[in-house]
Formats: C-alpha cells, sequence, structure tokens
C-alpha cells in the first residue's frame, strides 16, 4: 500500500496535469477558430460550427483553469510552473538544436469553392 505523501503527490499530480490538458484544448480551439476564420463568413451553420461553439468552448475552459490556478496550494503552483518550464525548454531544443520541420512549414491551405462543412447535409 502506498504512502500518504505519495498518493498525495499523485493526487497533485493528476490535478496539474488537467489543468494543462484543460489548458491545451483552449488553445487548440482558439487555433481551429482562427483557422478556418476565411470560412466562417460563408454561412451560419459555418460560423456557429466553426467559430462560435470553438471559441465558447475554449472561453470556458480559460475560465475553469484560471479559477483553477487561482485555489492551488503552494505545491501545485510549484509542479505547474515546473512542468510548464520543462514543456517550454524541450520546445526549444526540439526548434533550435534538432531543428524539428514542424517549425519551419509555412501553413497552406486549400483553394476550393466546394462546400468544406458537409455537417448536417443528406
Amino acid at each position: 500500500m502506498p504512502s500518504a505523501s505519495a498518493t498525495i503527490a499523485i493526487r497533485v499530480l493528476i490535478a496539474v496535469s488537467g489543468l494543462l490538458y484543460a489548458l491545451f484544448n483552449a488553445i487548440t480551439e482558439h487555433g481551429a477558430s482562427w483557422f478556418y476564420r476565411s470560412v466562417v463568413t460563408n454561412f451560419m451553420k459555418d460560423a456557429l460550427i466553426l467559430g462560435f461553439f470553438p471559441l465558447a468552448g475554449a472561453g470556458l475552459l480559460i475560465w475553469v483553469v484560471n479559477r483553477a490556478i487561482v485555489s492551488l496550494i503552494g505545491a501545485e503552483s510549484w509542479i505547474l510552473v515546473a512542468l510548464v518550464v520543462i514543456g517550454i525548454v524541450m520546445m526549444l531544443t526540439v526548434a533550435r538544436v534538432f531543428n524539428a520541420p514542424i517549425f519551419s512549414i509555412k501553413m497552406q491551405v486549400a483553394e476550393t469553392v466546394a462546400a468544406t462543412l458537409n455537417v448536417g447535409t443528406d
């Protein structure tokens, strides 16, 4: 049976990783809305599904993360800071030392007049 301190540490790590997961999803939803910004103005359905709903979800997750970060105790906040610093160091290492191609790819957008969103169509 694990000791009480190990159990507490695992609970804190799970709580902090949940915050990071929620923040990652919020950033992804915002990125999706930004990527489809030229399509959002075509139809009301596109505006809702590709614009409003992802931005509303991102806003809700940011609000949840903000409320959760305010309530963190000392150990939890230090774990969160450590995970963020480790993530940034890893990203910079991959980008600068290993020259990962993902950081140099230019965004390409398909230019078409065909429907790009077929949600709810027969």
